[in-house]
């Protein structure tokens, strides 16, 4: 007798049984001189061997680590924490809800990047293209977002909490609520002409 695990259809919670799992008897020709056949057990089939070979190949791309995904993107809770993407073309790239605490994305192109939820935290822009952008919900604190072009990007529920520095960025039709706009207008470093646009900062946050 041994215990028999097997999961129901719209339930997660496994059912146990007992089960009679006596081998069945296998008649014995020997008496009639009839060679009797074994179950070929320890030597599998052609088929059977590149069956298993392809589980193996699709387990084994199945484990890679998150962190490789990188070329196409991140998202979904992968961790790209105090990684150097700095100059990167990354236009498009999916960063929903990732880990980019301290990452440099100096002078990066993130254009259209989708970054819903993504965690910023100490996070370097400086100079970078977040033209359209999607920054909804993103925690920015402590980020660096000097000189970076934000033109259209989608800014709403985003965290600005404690900046290191706005000084030179370009706001121009970001989606951002009036309230965190007032706020972005009080910082020290909300001064400044964005290199790239020519735009000075506090005109694209439409200031004073």
């Amino acid at each position: 007798m041994v215990l028999c695990v097997r999961r129901v259809r719209g339930t997660s919670r496994p059912i146990t049984s007992l089960r009679n799992t006596a081998p069945r008897s296998v008649p014995d020709d020997r008496a009639s001189g009839t060679p009797v056949t074994p179950v070929n057990v320890f030597n599998p089939s052609p088929s059977q061997t590149l069956t298993t070979l392809a589980l193996a190949a699709l387990l084994s791309l199945s484990s890679a680590p998150a962190s490789q995904a990188v070329s196409g993107g991140g998202g979904m809770g992968t961790s790209l924490s105090y990684k150097d993407f700095s100059g990167q073309d990354l236009s498009g790239k999916n960063f929903n809800k990732a880990d980019m605490r301290g990452i440099d994305l100096t002078n990066a192109i993130l254009e259209n990047a989708k970054m819903f939820g993504a965690l910023c935290i100490d996070a370097k822009f400086h100079g970078a293209n977040l033209r359209n952008a999607d920054m909804e919900t993103v925690n920015l604190e402590g980020a660096d977002l000097s000189d970076a072009v934000l033109e259209g990007a989608m800014l709403t529920n985003t965290q600005f909490k404690k900046l290191k520095s706005i000084e030179g960025a370009d706001f121009t039709d970001a989606l951002i609520r009036r309230d965190v706009q007032k706020g972005l207008c009080a910082l020290p470093t909300a001064k400044g002409v964005n290199p790239t646009t020519g735009v000075p900062t506090r005109e694209s946050l439409a200031c004073d």
